[in-house]
């Protein structure tokens, strides 16, 4: 019976005594110490410590999710990693992480964020939309982008005067906006980000950014002359004209929905096309496009048909037949006074 007793006691020292080897060897949670800032090209240290009873502990330094360094050093001396910063992708937030001898546990540190300062350096504008062309009332949104530049502020400018924010600019640091654009803030936009480094005040400016504020073209009218008519048909003077755009203004002109040509109107607002008619033609109708970078308008349908033909010959009959009457009562009243002068 002593015998058991004893076999028990001996098997219950011997459970207590591996639990106690167990919690000794246990990891604690990571301790992780570096700077809050560092300057540019500067090399720091960042150390990490864990208590354990284990002769060795590996200890990684993460930078997000990028593994920077690894170190295996004894339980009683924390792992000092000497990180180089030469740029501001090298900041940000940092972590440890220690596993035991025997890769059975791992055990994770606090995070640490270090900023790094850096003089401000490689200024940009982009904008949405993409170039920034627009018609009225659209919305256009301009960001201030730096290369690198740590407590950079921001100063934005207008044809070369300084832009502040009004009720209808906003102004938030690096970005501008502009929930509906009217024709006068059509002009070059430019930024200028500042920051102080080393004792040393940095401003550098962007280049210029041109916003171009467009009218859409409105729905030209088509209207049609004729100029005259011959053996082989009419020549006809097709004007598109749309009363509203910004200039330049291409029009295109279609008959029955084939193409017919391109007038590219500059300087003024009306598009011209001479076009022949042959009497043997079929019915046509024209149309006129207009576009100025937006979505094309168009112009109601003219008909050109053998009724319209038939007036403008009878027209141009008309016309040459009072030509003729008129010359004649010229003539006559010529003779006629010549007469009275025999006479006298």
């Amino acid at each position: 019976m002593m015998g058991i007793y004893s076999d028990l006691l001996f098997l219950l020292a011997l459970t207590q005594y591996a639990t106690c080897q167990k919690v000794a060897g246990q990891l604690s949670n990571p301790t992780l110490q570096g700077p809050e800032k560092v300057k540019l090209n500067e090399t720091e240290t960042i150390s990490c410590i864990a208590s354990s009873e284990k002769l060795s502990i590996l200890y990684s330094l993460y930078r997000g999710k990028t593994l920077v360094q690894v170190q295996n050093v004894s339980t009683s001396e924390p792992a000092n990693f000497s990180v180089s910063f030469h740029s501001q992708t090298d900041g940000g937030t940092y972590k440890c992480k220690v596993e035991s001898d025997d890769a059975m546990q791992t055990k994770y540190s606090n995070s640490i964020n270090i900023i790094v300062l850096a003089p401000v350096l490689g200024v940009s504008i982009t904008s949405v939309p993409d170039p920034p062309v627009l018609k009225v009332h659209d919305k256009l949104t301009l960001n201030c982008l730096v290369k690198q530049g740590s407590g950079v502020t921001y100063q934005w400018y207008f044809n070369k005067q300084e832009l502040l924010s009004n009720s209808s600019v906003k102004i938030n640091q690096s970005s501008l906006v502009i929930d509906h654009v009217d024709l006068k803030d059509a002009g070059d936009y430019q930024c200028k980000a500042n920051n102080q480094f080393n004792m040393t005040t940095f401003s550098i400016a962007s280049n210029s950014t041109e916003v171009i504020v467009k009218v859409p073209a409105s729905n030209p009218d088509i209207l049609a002359d004729v100029n005259f008519v011959n053996k082989d048909g009419m020549y006809l003077t097709i004007r598109c004209l749309s009363h509203e755009g910004t200039l330049p203004i291409v029009y295109t002109l279609y008959k029955n929905t084939s193409f017919v040509n391109d007038y590219y109107a500059e300087s003024h607002r009306e598009g011209q096309f001479i076009v022949l008619e042959s009497y043997t033609d079929k019915l046509g109708t024209f149309k006129c496009k207009a576009t100025n970078g937006f979505e094309p308008k168009y112009s109601n349908g003219l008909d050109v048909d053998s009724s319209f033909q038939t007036v403008t010959v009878a027209v141009s009959v008309a016309v040459t037949m009072l030509l003729i009457l008129v010359l004649g009562l010229i003539c006559y009243c010529i003779s006629q006074k010549a007469h009275r002068c025999n006479i006298d």
